[in-house]
């Protein structure tokens, strides 16, 4: 007897998952998506962030070495028609499949990649000259930002950081609520950061989100999950919303 998904219900706590494909393919298997991003990327200041973007010529450069420094670009510049994506001049470059895949699903053209780990090795092979600006998106307040300052220095070559702030979402009394009326059968996860702040609320969640199962993104994140005493954890090794889709059925 073939397997009824039908409704089931999945939570879905990608920053970016109100309107992706996976969304779109769990729905036609009957199953309830509950979109409740467990991150949250903010900055201090848009307005700044705009303006800068602005004074970028067509040979400078923006540098997102993450998926979740793309999506904070994009919720940064959505709202906002006078500095929209299409209306970037610079151009622009990412670290990693992941992050260049992001891009590309809002629209951004990449210029110049690398499947390099380490951001010194992409921006060691951008093509610049002294006077050029290079916009960087980082989390990261680490002092190895020196050694990136060191490269770019050496080339005469103007450096600015974006710092964005990758925290967890403390659920509202609202947001409470609506996880609270649903039974969640299965939560898919795709970061360190998701499952800090799974922990974060679990408290003021009636149901016991460690005994919840759990569809990780890569291997990683799985055993940082079961770190953190989650008891029904799986993982998918790929990132395609149809492989991560039949892990889902698969897990249910």
């Amino acid at each position: 007897m073939k397997k009824s998904f039908i409704g089931k219900n999945i939570w879905l706590s990608k920053a970016s998952s109100g309107n992706t494909k996976l969304n779109a393919l769990l729905k036609t298997k009957g199953i309830n998506v509950l979109n409740l991003p467990l991150i949250c990327l903010s900055q201090n200041d848009t307005e700044q962030l705009k303006k800068r973007i602005n004074s970028l010529n067509d040979y400078d450069w923006i540098v997102l070495p993450s998926p979740n420094a793309v999506f904070f670009l994009y919720e940064a510049l959505k709202k906002s028609p006078e500095v929209s994506i299409e209306k970037i001049t610079a151009r622009f470059a990412c670290l990693g499949n992941k992050t260049l895949i992001k891009a590309n699903t809002f629209g951004i053209r990449t210029e110049h990649f690398s499947e390099e780990s380490n951001i010194e090795n992409l921006l060691g092979t951008l093509p610049l000259r002294e006077g050029h600006k290079i916009l960087y998106f980082t989390s990261d307040k680490s002092n190895s930002r020196y050694d990136i300052n060191d490269i770019i220095n050496k080339n005469g070559v103007i450096m600015e950081e974006v710092l964005y702030i990758n925290k967890p979402n403390v659920f509202s009394s609202e947001e409470q609520s609506l996880i609270n009326k649903k039974q969640i059968d299965l939560i898919i996860i795709y970061s360190y950061s998701a499952i800090d702040a799974l922990c974060l609320n679990a408290r003021s969640l009636e149901a016991n989100v460690f005994d919840t199962p759990l569809m990780c993104i890569g291997p990683k994140t799985a055993e940082y999950a079961i770190l953190k005493h989650f008891k029904k954890v799986k993982y998918s090794t790929s990132i395609e919303d149809k492989d991560i889709l039949k892990a889902c059925l698969e897990h249910l």
